[in-house]
């Protein structure tokens, strides 16, 4: 008799488990999101750029120095943003982010001069400016939204993936 009431206890203990587990798979945060979400458009950004600058789905040229780099991998290249800061107006934006090596993009915070000279050269003064003045937007995203940034990038990525 022990024993069938330890086997019931252990059962309702993995239902148990497994509704908790549910429940925090399906009440991930915004700041889950957020990260997933910017991995996928970085990859995206990375692989988008590697094919327009070198034909290759492994390399591409940084936006503002233009040595070549890894896009993938140790050592690779950032998704690097024209107008600084992390808000959710100008986390996602596809025209102000770029392929960049660590070197432009960390040590010389953007190498923005190169950038603003590049982003004019590729989209024009209009957007330029368009994007700089992104970041005055006050642009929120929820979980949710977050959510399905993540899905369309992630989708975008794999598109290109299986290109070609």
């Amino acid at each position: 008799m022990q024993r069938g009431h330890t086997e019931r206890n252990r059962q309702l203990n993995e239902l148990g488990k497994e509704s908790i587990m549910a429940r925090k798979a399906k009440t991930k945060g915004l700041k889950y999101w957020k990260k997933k979400a910017w991995d996928e458009f970085s990859k995206y950004v990375r692989i988008r750029d590697a094919i327009n600058t070198t034909g290759t789905k492994t390399s591409a040229l940084c936006f503002t120095c233009k040595k070549p780099y890894s896009a993938f991998g140790l050592g690779c290249g950032q998704a690097g943003h024209f107008v600084p800061g992390r808000t959710h107006a100008l986390l996602f934006r596809e025209k102000g982010v770029h392929f960049q090596c660590f070197n432009c993009n960390q040590t010389l915070r953007g190498n923005w001069v190169e950038y603003e000279r590049e982003m004019k050269d590729k989209y024009g003064i209009f957007i330029t400016e368009e994007e700089k003045q992104a970041k005055y937007s006050n642009l929120k995203y929820n979980a949710a939204e977050m959510q399905e940034i993540y899905e369309k990038y992630q989708q975008m990525y794999k598109e290109l993936q299986e290109a070609r």
